[in-house]
């Protein structure tokens, strides 16, 4: 399952951009995960919402979008304030 990995890594990124930014909390993460991309979508949402506790992204609210024909997992935005 690496999803979990992949939640990490996507947690990772943001809380450290929001940080620099001086973003004290991530109220929503966009994330694009593309059809060929060997993400199963169910399983990061489930390792997300276990990991997020504790993170500037404890409280976000993962939008996934699902693209066919494609091999892309991007953050695509993410707001905090």
């Amino acid at each position: 399952m690496h999803e979990v990995s992949v939640a990490v890594s996507l947690i990772h990124m943001v809380a450290a951009d929001a940080a620099a930014r001086g973003i004290q909390q991530v109220d929503a993460l966009d994330v694009c995960v593309g059809e060929w991309s060997g993400i199963n979508p169910e399983a990061l949402r489930f390792a997300f919402d276990l990991l997020r506790a504790g993170t500037l992204c404890a409280a976000a609210c993962l939008s996934l979008t699902f693209v066919k024909a494609s091999n892309e997992l991007a953050i695509v935005a993410y707001e905090g304030r």
